[in-house]
């Protein structure tokens, strides 16, 4: 449902009374149901997993959770004056801990770290795209990004006697982890020098709370 709104056709972009398209006002009611009820979101990426893998679905339920994360991020630099705000709720909504153990409910620490990299790096081209840069939608982000990484320190903090022995299970999800946390340090420090006293300031929170990640791991990251 939510991928096949995500694909705007502009030939079906019709405007409604008032201004508004039909197909912004489908997604509107859509990011405000994912807001209001977080589990009707998982329910229907794992009704779309067991439909695609049958009794298998860890793996394709995980790449759901993917789809639906990074949608919801495409949409913080929608046009409309609605979408971005709508989908910057809904993003930190599925956030909550209670909805991340949800993720991967076999192990929700591994499926945790994995989504969360590919998370993190979306963020991390979001906030090093200087294209078309906007003080406001860049503010916007920094703050988002602040409050995900916090709902992610709770849940790290909530297993914290798991966080630092557990590895992910193959080099390709650590490497994966690592370059999300690299990326993601390069953006906040390149906006630690930014004019804007605010969004140098919500960069530097960002970064506090990403180091403060790390150390909960134990994991140190090299360059190159």
């Amino acid at each position: 449902l939510f991928q096949s709104s995500l694909h705007r056709d502009r030939k079906l972009d019709v405007v409604m009374e008032g201004g508004k398209s039909v197909e912004n006002t489908i997604m509107e009611k859509i990011l405000q149901l994912f807001y209001t009820d977080p589990l009707f979101a998982l329910s229907e990426d794992l009704t779309v997993a067991v439909r695609q893998t049958g009794k298998n679905t860890a793996l394709a339920l995980r790449m759901e959770i993917r789809t639906l994360l990074n949608g919801l991020c495409s949409l913080l630099k929608d046009s409309s004056k609605d979408v971005p705000r709508l989908a910057a709720s809904a993003l930190l909504e599925l956030h909550r801990p209670e909805f991340i153990k949800l993720w991967s409910p076999e192990n929700p620490l591994a499926g945790f770290k994995e989504i969360s990299a590919h998370n993190n790096l979306r963020f991390a081209k979001m906030l090093m795209d200087t294209k078309d840069y906007n003080e406001q939608v860049m503010l916007m982000t920094l703050r988002l990004l602040l409050s995900v990484l916090h709902r992610q320190l709770e849940f790290m903090n909530a297993l914290k006697d798991q966080v630092a022995d557990d590895a992910p299970a193959s080099k390709v999800f650590r490497d994966l982890g690592a370059q999300a946390l690299n990326k993601l340090e390069a953006s906040l420090l390149v906006l630690l020098c930014n004019e804007s006293t605010d969004i140098c300031s919500e960069a530097a929170a960002c970064f506090g709370l990403l180091c403060d990640q790390v150390d909960l791991q134990g994991e140190r990251t090299t360059q190159g």
